[in-house]
């Protein structure tokens, strides 16, 4: 059997215009007795039978003064007819090129996740993937990460990128859609003052014993200063520590888990804080590339700096790091002296000696996200 063309499809749906034929032909009405009662032409109404022209509302009104269906069906009526006809020209529209990106786009993780629902055909996958990324084709993807890549005085999007990078565009697309649904719109404005405040407290939660909790907490307080904080799943392709959004005067601030480990997501947690408070304009939109990525935002040392130095004294830690030896009881005591998980000493040691992530690996919380 030959399968039919999807054109074939839209001549096979039935159009509104079959329904006006049917009740004339039960009430015996000709397409000229119509015209004269409702004051069109029988030029027009022969049109809309044989769906050459839509049901205008006008014509939806008329017609529920001489049959019996009121003004909203005529009108829900077209709407159905018209979404699906769409549905079945998008369709016709999926080449194979866009197949294969959709083959390959984590759609899975995205179902896993709940951000999408599962489907059983590649032209569905397709149809679902471009309601998601804002797409109406998604070969569209690098053209529209291109158009945000370049960071200007007036940019919406403050976002840098490097052609060393590996980046790849579809699932950057992705991931940007991801962060942005995110956005708890019942947050406050953003208020600078009452975050740059509220640090001691955020930094009161990094310590405790369950992770989960530390982090709904931090999202609370956070939330009173008018920033919707998310952590969000990390995707192959997206190299991406943290994303940062001023939208209606209230900010979004999300982070993924790449390396997943604790003292990696409290660093970044404060870097990312450090971004928020250090902005120069509350407009702007920060992608914040990993660190390993060795792509650095204009303000990434200062924002670098804000986070060592809220987390453990620069002083104190010169001192104690300047020890021949360290153990891993003195790790224990600095950092209750500091007030910081000893994962956050590790990894601060670790910045210059990198022999501590193996000799203190222990001292580290591993975070299983997924």
């Amino acid at each position: 059997m030959v399968e039919p063309k999807i054109g074939s499809y839209v001549e096979a749906l039935s159009f509104p215009g079959q329904s006006i034929e049917e009740l004339l032909n039960s009430n015996g009405m000709t397409q000229r007795e119509l015209a004269a009662r409702i004051g069109f032409s029988t030029k027009h109404i022969n049109e809309v039978i044989q769906g050459k022209r839509d049901i205008s509302p006008l014509l939806a009104s008329k017609l529920a003064n001489v049959f019996q269906p009121s003004a909203q069906f005529w009108n829900n009526l077209q709407s159905i007819y018209n979404a699906e006809k769409q549905r079945i020209e998008d369709e016709e529209g999926i080449t194979e090129e866009e197949k294969d990106i959709a083959k390959r786009l984590p759609y899975n993780k995205l179902v896993s996740w709940n951000y999408l629902e599962e489907c059983n055909s590649i032209v569905d996958r397709v149809i679902k993937l471009r309601k998601f990324m804002g797409l109406s084709d998604i070969r569209n993807a690098p053209a529209f990460m291109k158009n945000i890549s370049i960071a200007s005085a007036n940019s919406s999007l403050a976002f840098r990128k490097s052609e060393s990078l590996k980046i790849d565009d579809y699932v950057m697309t992705i991931w940007l859609k991801m962060c942005t649904l995110s956005f708890n719109q019942n947050v406050p404005e953003f208020d600078k003052s009452k975050l740059r405040e509220s640090l001691p407290l955020i930094k009161s939660q990094i310590s405790g014993s369950d992770i989960n909790t530390s982090v709904n907490t931090i999202k609370e307080i956070l939330s009173n200063c008018g920033v919707s904080f998310s952590i969000i799943h990390n995707l192959a392709g997206a190299p991406v520590q943290g994303f940062i959004k001023f939208q209606n005067n209230k900010a979004v601030l999300c982070l993924t888990l790449r390396q997943k480990f604790d003292d990696i997501l409290w660093f970044t947690l404060f870097h990312e804080i450090g971004h928020l408070l250090l902005a120069r304009q509350c407009k702007e939109t920060i992608v914040d590339f990993s660190s390993d990525s060795g792509l650095a935002l204009s303000n990434e040392d200062e924002a670098d700096k804000f986070a060592q130095d809220i987390l453990i004294d620069k002083k104190r830690f010169e001192v104690f790091s300047a020890r021949r030896f360290i153990s891993e009881a003195e790790v224990i005591e600095f950092a209750k002296e500091e007030k910081v998980p000893p994962s956050v000493v590790v990894g601060r040691l670790g910045h210059s000696s990198p022999n501590y992530f193996s000799r203190m690996a222990n001292l580290r919380q591993r975070i299983n996200w997924d």
